[in-house]
């Protein structure tokens, strides 16, 4: 059981330590507590070596908590009144509350100038059908509110690979933009079912073997003709470069319900 000493012990070790004193200078305040003592005496009952416990005295020595006291036979150490320690929580609480506001200040405008740092460019690749899933894996945990994508014209690749993707992403709710050579009244249905968007290139004319991604500071390439693999580019230009190039075809491109009036 514990006794009513050792609790205030306990509590005098708390707010010592609250007031920004180290272990070891508790430890040597609570030797002194019972008088006045030489180095020797003091490193003796903490335990510390003497040349650890005059570093320890002089620094208490300095935060004025501690008097040193020469005679003939070397030194002795005595700790000051109670009032010297209430004096010096008073002065820490007081330098505390005048460095918050220019702490927070501070602060401020280091998260605010790290957050105009750019990162730097990170590139990725993956290999084979399990690389391509992973990277569209990574899609999905990012969540974007909008992905724009330029289909490959490898179609029957494309139908066999993406077709728990395309799921996936609408589960997720991330709208998409496609810009693709496909038109046909089943896929704009498709489209309005998926909440997606989509323009449609000239039929035959361009072949695409890399489908384009692009979301966030991220750009992904999926290569689906021959061998599989995809790469990704984590950089804010490149993204911002090629998502103008897309917005550039997004407004000149026709979309599927004016292909479709046309062929009538």
């Amino acid at each position: 059981m514990i006794t009513e000493a050792e609790v205030g012990e306990q509590r005098a070790r708390v707010a010592l330590r609250s007031i920004g004193l180290k272990e070891d200078e508790v430890a040597v305040v609570e030797a002194l507590l019972t008088g006045v003592k030489r180095a020797s005496e003091i490193a003796s009952v903490v335990g510390f070596k003497r040349g650890k416990t005059y570093a320890v005295l002089d620094a208490l020595t300095e935060r004025g908590l501690v008097q040193q006291q020469p005679n003939d036979n070397g030194t002795n150490y005595i700790l000051e009144p109670p009032s010297t320690f209430e004096q010096y929580a008073k002065e820490m609480i007081r330098q505390v509350e005048a460095a918050t506001p220019i702490l927070h200040e501070t602060m401020s405008t280091l998260a605010e100038t790290a957050g105009k740092k750019k990162k730097q460019p990170g590139i990725r690749f993956y290999d084979g059908l399990v690389g391509v899933r992973h990277a569209r894996n990574e899609l999905l945990i990012a969540q974007p509110k909008t992905v724009k994508i330029i289909r490959s014209t490898s179609e029957e690749i494309i139908e066999n690979s993406i077709i728990q993707h395309i799921k996936e992403r609408q589960q997720a709710g991330i709208q998409t933009k496609l810009i693709s050579e496909r038109v046909s009244k089943d896929y704009v249905e498709k489209d309005k079912n998926l909440e997606r968007e989509r323009r449609v290139l000239p039929s035959g004319k361009y072949k695409f073997p890399a489908e384009v991604e692009i979301y966030d500071n991220r750009v992904v390439f999926y290569c689906l003709a021959g061998r599989l693999y995809s790469v990704v580019v984590d950089s804010e230009d490149v993204a911002g470069s090629v998502r103008q190039m897309f917005d550039v075809l997004w407004e000149q491109l026709p979309s599927p319900e004016e292909v479709l009036r046309e062929r009538k």
